[in-house]
């Protein structure tokens, strides 16, 4: 029961952030902020904080949080409607967070 009631805690916490457009320079900021502290910041933390990324390339060293978008097929529908997506792109190396930036989603060809 209580991993229960930890869950929902969790997802609701996900969810209010989303609605309240958390992907922005200020996200950008707390995380190069976290990345560049003593302690430093690891992917296990970042997704604790923020959830799932959008777009998750991590194996590549990147993940991507956009704007109003809950998954890639949304991120791409947007995206074809013509719609301008702002995005933080977050850089991994071994695990760690690099850096965080702010800047307008283009898709990968």
């Amino acid at each position: 029961m209580k991993k229960l009631l930890t869950c929902v805690a969790t997802l609701t916490l996900v969810f209010a952030l989303f609605l309240t457009g958390c992907v922005n320079q200020g996200m950008a900021d707390k995380i190069n902020k976290k990345a560049d502290s003593e302690e430093g910041y690891t992917y296990a933390q970042l997704v604790k904080d923020y959830g799932e990324p959008t777009i998750d390339l991590s194996i590549l060293g990147t993940v991507i949080y956009v704007q109003g978008c809950k998954n890639a097929d949304e991120v791409e529908e947007k995206y074809e409607d013509g719609k301008k997506l702002k995005a933080v792109y977050v850089t991994i190396l071994l695990n760690n967070v690099v850096k965080a930036e702010f800047k307008e989603y283009i898709p990968e060809k």
